[in-house]
């Protein structure tokens, strides 16, 4: 069964138990059912898998172009909360406090021949869970890093970005990975059932820095 059927049939299921819930007062719990297919596609297609040279090179080209894609949007964030700092220090008739948040989310695009273009193509993920819920990794950036004394320790330190803290031991726990350093990214697709054969698929990370103002007005 490839993916365009796996999600057919998931979408057949989730008509299923909609009638039996609210038509047969059956309660099944669809997100369970569809997590637990979910592992049961990534395990089998990580037994298939082939440990080739080239595989193993890609899955740690993804590694890597997660850990610089965070350090990339952190010095655009870190740009960010300095300005916004000596906005609100100097008493800026609207800024009071400010937010800032990194998500990165994966995807994979394909050539079209029609519109002559790379175009993004939903994963299998975004295609069962909707649209409007695809996968992203996020991290704010307030409380680990302070601009009135450029602190950025706590930055690098976390879980997504320190390269001394490795995410290997429980899906590259093996010899092809005995000298690499995994990122939390890389364990992160896998707790979520993504397989290796899915994160090879990847071919873009979007990066977003997003940005929240935030004043208010006193009574």
């Amino acid at each position: 069964m490839d993916d365009r059927d796996f999600c057919f049939y998931l979408r057949s299921l989730k008509n299923y138990c909609f009638v039996q819930k609210y038509h047969n007062k059956k309660d099944l719990n669809y997100n369970d059912i569809v997590r637990h297919m979910l592992d049961m596609r990534c395990k089998k297609l990580n037994y298939q898998f082939k440990w080739t040279e080239q595989n193993i090179q890609k899955l740690l080209e993804v590694n890597k172009i997660f850990k610089e894609a965070w350090e990339d949007a952190f010095i655009e964030a870190k740009t960010i909360m300095d300005t916004l700092y000596k906005r609100v220090n100097s008493n800026d008739k609207y800024l009071k406090d400010y937010g800032v948040k990194i998500e990165l989310q994966p995807y994979i695009q394909v050539w079209d021949d029609e519109v002559k273009a790379y175009i993004r193509k939903l994963n299998l993920f975004d295609k069962i869970f909707s649209e409007n819920h695809p996968f992203e990794i996020k991290m704010w950036v307030n409380g680990k890093y302070y601009p009135e004394t450029g602190d950025d320790s706590k930055f690098f330190n976390d879980k997504h970005i320190n390269r001394n803290q490795n995410w290997k031991t429980k899906h590259f726990n093996n010899e092809f990975f005995s000298e690499h350093n995994i990122c939390y990214a890389m364990d992160l697709l896998c707790d979520n059932s993504w397989a290796f054969e899915d994160i090879l698929k990847i071919n873009h990370i979007d990066i977003k820095v997003n940005v929240i103002y935030r004043s208010f007005k006193d009574l």
